[in-house]
């Protein structure tokens, strides 16, 4: 692919940026003949992001942890399910008026959709909860707790989205159908606690190998599903945003086996 001064730019924005998201789009863009290019980049500013994305006249930039909430006051129009969440994850620039959309609630939504549960435990509380708790208010789910280390930021969600709080695991008295992990906690004490009551795990980790709860689960027998499995429709949703263009499941799966998993 050519690059020049008609190549449109997208930024992929974190303080610890990888290669995953930049892997995928710069091997679509180049499928579809876009004359476009990823980046990643390091960033924990979010107002000279923002600038920056306007100085540079990016199309669009995507953005993750600790940018979720922290980019909100510069942007100039939020999506309804950002407004709901208070949590973007992508950002539409068009002539210097930047929009912020959420595709986390369509990634955790369609990943969940074709099982049934009722009885869900999430563990954690950062961003990415609240998009996950608005997911499965729009899957009917009724009994949805929560339990963070973070007990002060978990008690004002549960307040904020009407959900119960745990305030330890000696409060869970059986075992329920779904765990979301949404730390970066490792398969021990509360945690692992947490996954031996529950029927099926959920790690939002992103990761091309399994992570060890998700080794445990295997081993156990249990039903799982694993961070790429949400990265893979959240992409699916916020190039559609950049571009106009869905790609089909099918492609992306190829590319993931392709790039990571093979």
């Amino acid at each position: 692919m050519l690059i020049n001064n008609k190549t449109s730019l997208y930024l992929s924005c974190s303080s610890n940026p990888g290669n995953f998201g930049a892997t995928l789009y710069n091997y679509f863009f180049e499928k579809y003949d876009l004359n476009s290019i990823y980046l990643p980049r390091s960033c924990e500013n979010s107002k000279e992001m923002i600038e920056s994305v306007k100085t540079l006249n990016c199309l669009g930039c995507s953005v993750s942890m600790p940018l979720k909430n922290k980019v909100i006051p510069y942007l100039d129009k939020l999506s309804d399910n950002a407004k709901k969440t208070q949590s973007v994850n992508t950002i539409i620039n068009k002539n210097g008026f930047t929009t912020g959309h959420n595709t986390d609630i369509y990634g955790v939504t369609k990943v969940l959709e074709s099982v049934k549960v009722s009885k869900v435990i999430i563990y954690g509380s950062g961003s990415v909860v609240d998009s996950i708790i608005v997911a499965l208010k729009n899957l009917k789910i009724d009994s949805i707790s929560i339990f963070s280390r973070n007990t002060l930021v978990a008690f004002e969600k549960s307040k904020l989205y009407n959900i119960n709080l745990l305030k330890n695991i000696d409060s869970i008295s059986s075992t329920y159908d779904l765990l979301l992990n949404a730390t970066p906690a490792k398969y021990e004490g509360d945690l692992k606690n947490l996954c031996s009551n529950a029927n099926i795990i959920f790690d939002l980790a992103v990761s091309p190998k399994d992570t060890d709860i998700i080794v445990a689960a295997k081993d156990s027998g249990k039903v799982f599903f694993t961070g790429i499995e949400m990265t893979k429709y959240q992409f699916q949703k916020q190039f559609h945003i950049y571009t106009g263009i869905e790609i089909e499941m099918d492609e992306i799966d190829l590319a993931l086996d392709r790039f990571f998993i093979s």
